[in-house]
């Protein structure tokens, strides 16, 4: 990964060659919301890396660096607060005093499932495996983890090839959890009380009560016989 001295360098060679379009292409609303993002934090990222004049030795060069940050989280799409708080976090954890390239920062602000309280990927493409056949009956760690089994699909973490259907499921569990950091909630749906019965893909799946029904009849049935 480059570091923000080469990516300054890299930059201004090319803004003398015109390959990098300028912020002027950039509506309105990009340029005032990313400038003023990437002022604020560099003033943040200033005060936790107080090595931060070796990457950017003469003001040019910093104020070259914050144009190629602007474009650079516009392009990654980082663009909420929330994603800038949680990356500056990072960046104060990282125990580094040398200022971070912008790919580096950039990774930062993308949340893992375990910044948001979630089980990790592993962990939940596990549990949706394991309880795939019975996922009413499962008392699940998170809805959010119920939510990547259900769009992956129930049948395939039954069926398919582990390797790919991981994969699958990883893709979509990094969707809802960038939903999960936006507000969104989710919700395990419960067996309705009065259904003698319920189908997941196409497989029949008793609830509660029906079993006790079930179990019931088998009582006065041996007590007839009795």
């Amino acid at each position: 990964m480059k570091t923000v001295t080469e990516l300054t360098t890299q930059a201004m060679q090319h803004q003398r060659t015109g390959e990098i379009a300028s912020v002027s292409e950039w509506t309105e609303e990009q340029r005032e919301a990313g400038t003023k993002q990437v002022n604020d934090l560099f003033k943040s990222l200033q005060a936790s890396f107080p090595a931060w004049k070796q990457a950017f030795p003469t003001t040019q060069e910093l104020n070259l660096a914050k144009k190629v940050w602007v474009r650079a989280l516009l392009e990654a799409g980082i663009t909420e607060m929330e994603q800038i708080k949680l990356g500056t976090r990072k960046a104060r954890a990282s125990g580094s005093a040398f200022f971070p390239a912008v790919g580096q920062f950039i990774q930062w602000c993308k949340p893992t499932p375990e910044d948001l309280g979630l089980p990790s990927e592993r962990d939940a493409y596990h549990e949706a495996c394991n309880h795939a056949h019975a996922i009413y009956a499962h008392t699940w760690s998170h809805p959010a983890v119920y939510e990547a089994g259900r769009r992956t699909g129930w049948f395939e973490l039954r069926s398919e090839e582990a390797t790919r259907m991981q994969k699958a499921f990883g893709a979509v569990y990094a969707d809802v959890c960038k939903s999960v950091m936006a507000g969104a909630e989710f919700e395990v749906p419960k067996p309705k009380a009065g259904a003698l019965e319920h189908h997941t893909n196409g497989n029949r799946i008793k609830t509660k009560s029906e079993v006790a029904v079930g179990k019931e009849a088998l009582a006065a049935l041996k007590r007839g016989l009795a």
